[in-house]
């Protein structure tokens, strides 16, 4: 048999598979090593959440004596009445008030120092940042032992306030580290443009900067709340006649040990675990959804008519790094130019093609921001 212009027809040998003697022993293999890994992630899972566990399961346990440390009978009287020990209780409260107070101080110092060591570089920065360090590497018993020196030399009387004061040396620190990491990302070209359309600078950080390190700063609220409620060590120092929920725990637990503890920490995990969803489904959505950016628009009688983003849309493909194209573009619309009126100023920053913002019906377009290679001037 000859094919058309006399070339010889291709001849077709079969071959053993190379990859058939081995390929079974190779996927029995990988599905024991997947198997062996999985299991050994499960048992150190257990390990780690065996308290936790441990503190839930023993919140219904009706205790024989005085300590609950034994199973003996289930039953739900413990949530029935969490609040029954009157000290154990009020030992919560006042640690909820001193976690309270010091995070809110905290959260204000931390987040006003994140965002200057991250926007502007001066003299001394960087030695900032290690005293910032500072306190997260210190051990406990360091810092609570030279506050209580520090409290006893000039005869501060110690109480509430030495405790308000050492939680909030060390949540700061917590604060500023966490709310740094989330502003390092942060394009400041934002709040420059806002201010370039009028806005002052108090609504500008309110409007632009604020809603964008948000997240930062309630992972950092949780973090530092955490770590100020359960604090014990440096409390200890600086406590004075002020016993808070971990320092009346460890003297009580001398007498006995009642299932109200286990219900109150039942509790404080109950909401930080909801608190820590909440925030992680606010952070999926917002990656997920898009954000719905204020933009003019007069034939829709609303000027801050919204213009949702999603990904993998031609907009969301636009804003690749590698496209040549402004990645911000600011509008206002020509009667709000003429009033100079500063209200109703749009930014736009998932607009970036020229195409895209003439289709704006009554928008003047200021200038496009970050555009590579040309000149960002008005």
């Amino acid at each position: 048999m000859t094919m058309s212009g006399g070339a010889a027809p291709p001849v077709l040998v079969e071959t053993p598979d190379l990859d058939a003697g081995t390929g079974g022993p190779q996927r029995i293999q990988r599905r024991w090593g997947r198997r062996v890994l999985t299991g050994f992630c499960v048992l150190v899972f257990l390990w780690l959440f065996a308290p936790l566990i441990n503190i839930v399961a023993f919140t219904f346990n009706r205790p024989l004596g005085r300590r609950n440390l034994t199973w003996n009978e289930f039953t739900l009287e413990n949530w029935a009445q969490p609040f029954k020990d009157v000290t154990l209780t009020s030992a919560f409260l006042r640690s909820l008030l001193v976690s309270a107070v010091a995070v809110s101080i905290a959260l204000v110092l931390g987040s006003l120092m994140a965002i200057a060591l991250a926007r502007y570089r001066f003299s001394g920065s960087k030695v900032t940042e290690v005293f910032l360090v500072l306190p997260l590497t210190t051990p406990e018993i360091v810092m609570g032992a030279s506050l209580y020196q520090l409290f006893l030399n000039r005869n501060v009387t110690l109480g509430f306030s030495t405790i308000v004061i050492a939680h909030i040396m060390f949540c700061v620190s917590f604060v500023a580290l966490t709310v740094k990491a989330r502003v390092r990302g942060f394009d400041w070209t934002l709040e420059d443009a806002a201010m370039d359309l009028g806005s002052s600078p108090w609504r500008t950080f309110r409007k632009v900067t604020f809603p964008l390190i948000l997240p930062g700063i309630l992972a950092a609220a949780l973090l530092s709340f955490a770590l100020s409620l359960d604090d014990y060590i440096i409390t200890d120092f600086t406590k004075g006649e002020y016993v808070t929920f971990p320092i009346q725990v460890n003297n009580q637990f001398k007498i006995s040990f009642p299932p109200q503890v286990n219900v109150l920490a039942t509790m404080i995990l109950v909401v930080s675990v909801l608190l820590l969803v909440l925030t992680s489904l606010r952070e999926d959505r917002s990656s997920v959804v898009g954000r719905s950016v204020a933009v003019p628009r007069s034939r829709y009688g609303d000027p801050t008519s919204t213009v949702p983003t999603l990904p993998g849309s031609a907009t969301a493909r636009a804003r690749s790094p590698r496209a040549r194209r402004p990645t911000m573009w600011i509008a206002r619309t020509p009667a709000a130019i003429a009033a100079n009126d500063s209200s109703s100023f749009g930014i736009i920053p998932f607009v970036t093609t020229p195409s895209a913002v003439a289709r704006l019906p009554s928008a003047t377009v200021i200038r496009p921001m970050r555009e590579e290679g040309s000149d960002t001037s008005r």
